[in-house]
């Protein structure tokens, strides 16, 4: 029996990431898992009288299955639903506050592929359950929860999409309608695209370039957060968007990277807006939820204003050479030993911060190297003033750590 339970806790242990549940279908995600998660984070989750919980799920094939699962776990130890069924998860954040319950449940891997699916878990007010949450989720899913047959839970269905868009509008300047929204390619000459769970946007300007997300953030801290407040920032973002934020009248905050740290630090810290280099926007005016429908609002917004196309814009903050590079890599553990040459080769020309991976700064030329909070992969994002110098540094890198491009 203690064997089993450790071979359990090692089989959980690969799939309960920093901030989120993810796994391969269904080798590691299934549906009897699903089941147990739903009992468990209702055990969690629901400890007020009002026992209530949001469900929803993104478009994955298996999602809807594994939905059902959650379901059938959660109601079955006592706990009611509002299922939301297929989603973006920004809409789902918004309905878990809207409603007033204990948190939520979505079934979504994210931008993970395909043949991947997960889960992301939320308390009251949509905040992330962190990892202290996480960790007795886990500690539930490998005990055997008894539920009692007579107190089920209901299960009802509600739409919110249409009131989570007017939200939105309503912390606009009162220029733009919904089909604003959805026909901005026509109008405005730009076009955007979304990850699986649409918690995440890029855009693509009138020359069909895709714009780097720092550059937006850059857009958006210079026109909309002129002496805002504090504007929170991670180890890879761009210079840019910290010297934006501090030549605009702002304080920075230096945050890890995950939308679990930052809304945790931006709600303690009262920080107006927050930013991620893999797309992600956060919020006050949104409690600090990803809101990419806003992000799309405030450009059209800052473009109808200046009368300026969104290449122009992008213009006048691409001041940097910038390059993000990913990897497989089998053993990251393993491989972050290696932090230790690039330490001992640029301790004395620059300076150093293991905040998140391994952030080596000097004065024309920066790099950032960190293993992905969801997958096996290494990421490193490298800058420079110059194309020369990026080339030159990114050579220097590759020679002190065992991996190629």
């Amino acid at each position: 029996m203690v064997k089993n339970l450790l071979r359990d806790m090692d089989e959980l242990d690969k799939i309960f990431k920093a901030y989120d549940i993810r796994g391969i279908y269904p080798e590691e995600i299934n549906e009897e898992l699903a089941y147990k998660l739903g009992k468990a984070s209702a055990k969690i989750l629901a400890q007020s009288a009002n026992k209530k919980l949001v469900i929803a799920r993104d478009d994955r094939s298996s999602s809807e299955k594994l939905l059902e699962a959650i379901i059938k776990g959660i109601t079955d130890f006592g706990v009611d639903i509002i299922n939301i069924g297929l989603s973006a998860t920004p809409v789902f954040y918004y309905a878990v506050k809207e409603f007033k319950v204990n948190g939520g449940i979505m079934v979504t891997a994210s931008h993970n592929s395909e043949n991947y699916n997960g889960f992301k878990i939320v308390k009251e007010n949509a905040m992330p359950i962190g990892t202290k949450g996480l960790e007795k989720i886990k500690k539930n899913i490998s005990k055997n929860i008894t539920t009692n047959s007579n107190n089920k839970g209901r299960t009802e269905t509600k739409e919110i999409l249409r009131n989570y868009i007017n939200s939105i509008l309503k912390l606009g300047q009162g220029n733009l309608q919904p089909s604003d929204l959805s026909d901005f390619t026509s109008k405005f000459n730009f076009n955007i695209e979304f990850d699986n769970d649409k918690d995440r946007i890029f855009f693509t300007d009138e020359n069909n370039r895709k714009i780097d997300p720092d550059l937006i953030s850059a857009i958006l801290i210079h026109y909309c957060f002129k002496n805002a407040g504090k504007i929170l920032y991670t180890p890879a973002n761009s210079r840019i968007v910290k010297e934006e934020a501090i030549k605009n009248g702002n304080k920075i905050i230096l945050s890890r990277i995950g939308h679990s740290f930052i809304k945790e630090i931006m709600a303690k810290k009262q920080i107006v807006f927050g930013c991620e280099a893999s797309g992600h926007y956060y919020f006050k005016e949104t409690e600090y939820m990803e809101a990419p429908l806003l992000v799309l609002m405030r450009i059209i917004e800052i473009m109808q204003e200046t009368k300026k196309s969104l290449a122009d814009l992008v213009n006048e903050f691409n001041k940097y050479y910038l390059e993000r590079i990913e990897f497989e890599i089998v053993d990251t553990e393993k491989f972050k030993s290696q932090f230790k040459n690039i330490k001992k080769e640029y301790k004395k020309s620059a300076k150093i911060s293991f905040l998140d991976g391994i952030t080596v700064e000097a004065k024309d030329w920066r790099f950032n190297l960190r293993a992905s909070n969801t997958e096996p992969l290494m990421r490193l994002t490298i800058e420079a003033n110059t194309k020369e110098l990026l080339e030159e540094q990114k050579e220097k890198l590759i020679k002190l750590i065992p991996f190629s491009f």
